[in-house]
């Protein structure tokens, strides 16, 4: 298997996994989603074992370096425009509670984000210290 099909399959695989969700949920039936996220999500792991034996090596170390950084600042600005989302949103939310209310929920999702970063931080930090 070449990196292209690797590619293409990885697509085709998103692209089925799309319509099978969006069709069963406007039909109101949830239990082949769940289904089939989970048999995709087990193809996508196959696929990926047969391209690596194959292939050999996915993704290197400079690939996690720049995927780390694209992290952090994703979690950085989306940390700074949810705090501000959230002043602007409570102090419109005196005067109508649904804007109080969002307010609250940007302001929990901040805080669980950056709690949930903290914390994988820490594990990390000691799987990678033991090694």
């Amino acid at each position: 298997m070449t990196k292209k099909q690797y590619k293409l399959s990885r697509i085709i695989v998103m692209i089925l996994i799309a319509f099978t969700v969006s069709t069963s949920l406007s039909l109101n039936n949830y239990i082949i989603p769940i289904l089939t996220i989970f048999a995709g999500i087990a193809f996508m792991f196959s696929i990926r074992k047969k391209y690596e034996k194959e292939e050999g090596v996915l993704a290197d170390e400079r690939d996690y370096k720049i995927a780390g950084n694209a992290a952090r600042y994703t979690l950085f600005i989306y940390s700074i425009v949810g705090v501000i989302a959230t002043m602007v949103l409570m102090v419109l939310g005196k005067e109508n509670n649904t804007l109080l209310t969002i307010g609250y929920f940007a302001s929990y999702t901040v805080c669980g984000l950056m709690l949930l970063n903290a914390l994988l931080f820490k594990i990390l930090s000691k799987r990678s210290n033991e090694k």
